[in-house]
């Protein structure tokens, strides 16, 4: 047995693959059967296992466990299929009889087209799914003799005759129960690494929605941030500004000709912050409409979905939509996780060639190779960063890789804050796209739908096609007009034209941030200490005054974009994103100004008072705003708090009394999460400092107030 997870990437790393071919790799059972190895399976994984395969037909694992050979069957390392033209495998329904038919299409009408839609298999593939299955069914039952020896003894293990001595239990269910809603939910990596040992399951709409909410309320939060809070703002400055390839020095020790020295430099920098803000906020904001229009779509054809034939057109048209948009928003992470090589815990390892006179491209590289770090993780990485391997391997068995790869401390140090962020989003994007693409079986037949068979166009099968389809259409005229049609009849045009129309901002304004920053870049360059926000000390007047002098420089910057904006596109920022533009949580607080404070002798009373507040808690809103506010405290990395207001004394009870009007419910925290909750939601005061609450203290408060949590990629 293999021993590591995803053996076959490592088969192909030790291998020269550029000499390797068809059916010469002497990794066979790696690239067969990847997902059994030592490393996984000494987990719940085994049980996940045997469970799954116990209470399920083979047929519901047969295209799966043919998928799981993806790298060896598309690179040619495992032996090719057999074949036979005019035939079809069917590998469907529970019973021997049923179970591996051979179907000539002169006796079914619809045996190609089930064929060529995938939804059954050729012969070859049909062989080749019995292989596989051939060895992972004795497997599991010599797993199950080992752990239950006493029955394999007494025979009751496979025989149904024979009592067990245990009652059987009609409340067990064939697959772990979801977590409940004061649990904290598996990871997402967690979810990645067991997929592939359950029964592949029907796609959770509802649960990507979510997902995307969290995901999309974080970026609204980040715009907003960008805006209020002058700390926040110089430190994402700052920490862009550190990864970005063009500040490391060439190999003779000079900068680059529009370094950090330079305010072009800093100009970059700024427009990539701002522009990606809200591209990124476009992007979830379709992502996130598009996953509840399948809610309601799921819902819509309930009644007419059915294994035995195609989605309707409108669900299907709404799918294909979704999966373009993933591989669409997965781009711009991977561009930017190139800066990986200039980040703080890993530019010494690059260099930069010098940079040739009038032209913008750069050429990094590693100072040596030989590094340990060139052994695995620049590995996956340079698959990323090309599309033609990653294609080959798979985004997210890629990202999977590398999170196990994170797994180790000393790899996982490596990361810094920035390259996290990009690395979980892109997670996010592949976990989904995983969904998307594994939705069987019609999942099968995504690419045929979008591209009108165009991997069969396109391939050596083209010369097939072109003496099959004559030949079909005087063999069998009824199914050769059928193919013909169906190569013409492709939903790509369709759907490219309905996704890219809905990218407002990013396909008509992006291109205008240049020149909106232009002339105006001096006023966010954090250099100067402009923008120096001591929110995390004692307020006294210097302090307070500091902050005041931030809050306008921050201010008197955003208002000179705004108005360069409007100028150029005559209209606000947020009315270019085609009618939904980000929400904001409320007017941008501002520090008043300072007031010499009181000698007021504190009474035992109102100790008491502040040892037992008591929290107004909406119960419909804050579910979706905390679960949100948390993706959001990990996605971005912030460890400063935010902004607060300095509200007079009687503000607070009239805010109060109002929400108390709108029908909202008082609950009483109990006394020993009030720490977490008042770290929270400080109040600022000239005795007090905002302090820091452990990341499992904080998910521990959250879920015993009810809610739910679901670590994402990249979280700790």
């Amino acid at each position: 047995m293999s021993t590591t997870h995803r053996p076959d990437y490592e088969a192909f790393r030790q291998e020269c693959t550029g000499r390797i071919l068809m059916g010469l790799s002497k990794f066979q059972e790696a690239y067969k059967w990847p997902y059994i190895n030592l490393q996984d399976l000494s987990s719940k994984s085994l049980v996940i296992f045997i469970t799954s395969r116990g209470h399920n037909p083979p047929s519901a694992f047969a295209r799966a466990d043919l998928n799981a050979t993806h790298l060896g069957t598309v690179a040619h390392f495992i032996p090719e299929p057999a074949f036979l033209p005019f035939h079809t495998l069917f590998l469907d329904g529970d019973k021997v009889e049923t179970y591996g038919r051979l179907v000539s299409w002169e006796e079914d009408d619809a045996a190609a087209d089930l064929m060529f839609t995938e939804r059954q298999f050729s012969p070859g593939d049909g062989l080749k799914a019995f292989e596989l299955q051939e060895k992972i069914y004795p497997f599991l039952i010599r797993c199950c003799e080992l752990l239950l020896h006493d029955f394999t003894k007494s025979g009751a293990l496979l025989d149904p005759s024979i009592p067990t001595g245990i009652a059987s239990d009609p409340g067990v269910t064939p697959e772990p129960p979801t977590a409940a809603v004061t649990e904290i939910l598996p990871s997402l990596a967690t979810i990645s690494a067991e997929a592939p040992y359950r029964l592949p399951a029907n796609i959770d709409f509802e649960r990507l929605r979510e997902i995307f909410a969290a995901r999309l309320s974080a970026a609204e939060d980040y715009l907003f941030d960008l805006r209020e809070d002058p700390g926040y703002f110089a430190d994402t400055i700052n920490d862009w500004s550190e990864h970005r390839n063009d500040a490391l020095l060439d190999t003779n020790g000079n900068p680059h000709p529009t370094g950090p020295h330079t305010q072009d430099f800093w100009g970059r920098v700024v427009r990539n912050i701002i522009g990606d803000g809200y591209s990124s906020y476009e992007t979830w904001f379709l992502l996130h409409r598009q996953a509840s229009l399948l809610c309601t779509l799921m819902e819509k054809y309930k009644d007419e979905i059915s294994y035995n034939k195609q989605l309707p057109k409108e669900y299907l048209i709404a799918i294909l939509k979704l999966r373009e948009l993933l591989k669409i928003s997965a781009e711009a992470p991977i561009n930017y996780l190139q800066n990986i090589q200039s980040s703080p815990p890993l530019r010494h390892h690059f260099t930069r060639a010098p940079q040739a006179p009038g032209t913008i491209n750069m050429h990094i590289m590693p100072k040596d190779e030989r590094s340990p770090f060139f052994h695995k993780p620049w590995g996956l990485l340079l698959i990323l960063w090309d599309r033609q391997k990653r294609d080959l391997f798979g985004l997210t068995n890629v990202i999977d890789a590398f999170e196990q790869l994170m797994q180790d401390p000393e790899e996982s140090k490596n990361i810094s804050s920035y390259i996290a962020d990009r690395f979980s989003d892109l997670a996010i994007l592949s976990r989904a796209l995983y969904e998307v693409e594994n939705y069987q079986p019609w999942a099968a037949t995504f690419d045929d739908e979008y591209n009108g068979f165009s991997h069969i166009r396109d391939s050596l099968a083209t010369c097939l096609m072109r003496l099959w389809i004559p030949q079909l259409s005087f063999d069998f005229p009824k199914l050769g007009r059928k193919l013909t049609i169906d190569l013409q009849n492709n939903h790509q045009g369709e759907v490219l034209r309905i996704t890219m129309a809905d990218f407002v901002f990013n396909k008509d304004y992006l291109e205008y941030m240049d020149s909106v920053l232009r002339g105006i870049v001096p006023y966010c360059m954090p250099g100067d200490g402009k923008f120096k926000y001591p929110v995390n000390k004692k307020r006294t007047k210097q302090n307070t005054e500091q902050m005041i002098l931030a809050e306008r420089n921050l201010d008197s910057f955003w208002e000179k974009f705004d108005a360069n904006w409007k100028k150029l596109t005559r209209k606000n920022i947020d009315a270019c994103f085609g009618g939904h533009p980000p929400k904001k949580r409320g007017e941008i607080q501002r520090t008043s100004a300072w007031v010499e404070p009181l000698s007021i002798k504190a009474t035992p009373q109102s100790q008491k008072d502040t040892s037992t507040q008591e929290w107004v808690h909406d119960e419909e809103k804050n579910k979706v705003k905390t679960k949100s506010k948390k993706a959001k405290s990990k996605t971005r990395g912030s460890t400063q708090p935010l902004t607060q207001p300095e509200t007079q004394p009687e503000a607070q009870p009239e805010n109060t009394e109002l929400k108390r009007n709108v029908g909202q419910s008082r609950v009483k925290i109990p006394h020993h999460l009030m720490r977490v909750f008042n770290t929270l939601f400080f109040q600022p005061g000239q005795n007090n400092t905002p302090g820091d609450v452990p990341w499992v203290e904080f998910l521990k408060a959250m879920v015993e107030m009810g809610f739910a949590a679901q670590k994402l990629y990249g979280s700790v």
